[in-house]
Formats: C-alpha cells, sequence, structure tokens
C-alpha cells in the first residue's frame, strides 16, 4: 500500500505560485518549490514528471483558484459588491513588490505563448468575468446598482480596469497593490451605484 501524501498537489501548486511570484518562471526550478513545500524536488519530479508540466499544473488550477476566491469573498459578506472587490483584491494578496508581479506577469506571458497554457487562461479569464457578472447582477437586485445597469458590460469594463491597475501600479502606483485595486474598481463602480 503507498505512503498516505503528507503534502496534497493543491499545496504544492501554491508553493508553486509563491515560487513564481519569487523566482519568475524561466529562473523557476524544482528545487524552489521543493523548498516551499517541503519536499524533495526529486519528489516533485515523480508527481509531475518536469517542470513544464508543473507549470502547466499551474495554469490548469488557476480557473478553480478564481472560483474557489470568489465563493470565499462571497461567504464573507452579505455585499455583492465587497465580495467582488475582495475577489479581485484577493487574487493579489501574494504580491507585495513589483518584482513578484513582473514575475507573475513573465508568467502571462507563458500562458499567452504556449497554444494549450493559452486555452487554460482564456478559461480562467472568462470564469473571472462570469462571476463579475453575476455579482453585479446580483448587486443590482439588492438595490446596490442602478436598476438599469448592463452587468455584462460593466463586468468586461471592471476586468479590463483590474488588469490595467494591475500594470499602472506595476509602473507608477503607490503603497499596497490590494488598495491600489480597490481604489480603482471603486471608481468605476461609482457611476452605477444607487
Amino acid at each position: 500500500m503507498p505512503r498516505p501524501r503528507s503534502v496534497t498537489d493543491e499545496q504544492i501548486l501554491e508553493g508553486a505560485l509563491k515560487a513564481i511570484g519569487k523566482h519568475g518562471p524561466a529562473r523557476l526550478t524544482l528545487a524552489h518549490v521543493a523548498s516551499e513545500v517541503g519536499l524533495s524536488p526529486a519528489t516533485l519530479l515523480q508527481r509531475f514528471g518536469s517542470k513544464a508540466a508543473l507549470l502547466a499544473a499551474v495554469a490548469g488550477g488557476s480557473t478553480a483558484y478564481a472560483e474557489e476566491a470568489f465563493d470565499e469573498a462571497a461567504a464573507r459578506t452579505e455585499s455583492p459588491l465587497e465580495a467582488l472587490m475582495d475577489a479581485l483584491a484577493g487574487f493579489a494578496r501574494a504580491i507585495t513588490t513589483r518584482e513578484e508581479l513582473a514575475n507573475h506577469l513573465a508568467m502571462l506571458q507563458l500562458d499567452v505563448a504556449d497554444p494549450k497554457l493559452r486555452g487554460q487562461a482564456a478559461d480562467q479569464a472568462a470564469a473571472v468575468r462570469r462571476r463579475i457578472a453575476g455579482l453585479l447582477a446580483q448587486a443590482t437586485r439588492q438595490g446596490e446598482l442602478a436598476g438599469d445597469t448592463n452587468a455584462g458590460g460593466l463586468a468586461e469594463t471592471v476586468y479590463t480596469a483590474y488588469n490595467g491597475a494591475l500594470i499602472t501600479w506595476a509602473l507608477y502606483g503607490q503603497g499596497e497593490l490590494q488598495r491600489w485595486l480597490r481604489k480603482r474598481i471603486q471608481a468605476v463602480l461609482e457611476p452605477h451605484r444607487r
């Protein structure tokens, strides 16, 4: 009977995300990930087969990670708009420096360049936009937003503002990234509030 795993694949993928933030995908080694999760590089090689397969698993888990972030944010508050801001800001909670953001953007570059990874990134983006639209529609029903709000159109604008805010913070933003993101998302939502 095989020995039970002391570290789950989900924990390894979280550790890989941390290591990507520190080192970027090009400089990332299995030893970096192993040190994040307390395993040997050989164990990671056994589980995933290669660094490329581990990066593909990180990309493949991004949709589930996004869905989970929205579920957790919605469970913490009755306000759909607060849940929306919590979820989006929460995606950036591990990013505290411009270097970490640059390293995660390098992972996005891999996602865009590789057709398989690009499909997974597109699935994650579609899931995020769908969840944003769902929370905006709920906010409209609950009276947080004006009754004539186009949730789908506003969701696209919010998602674009979120991604743009990541870049502007990297270039000239001040303070904590999560606050920077919240302020930009609030500015987009303000004209639509009741």
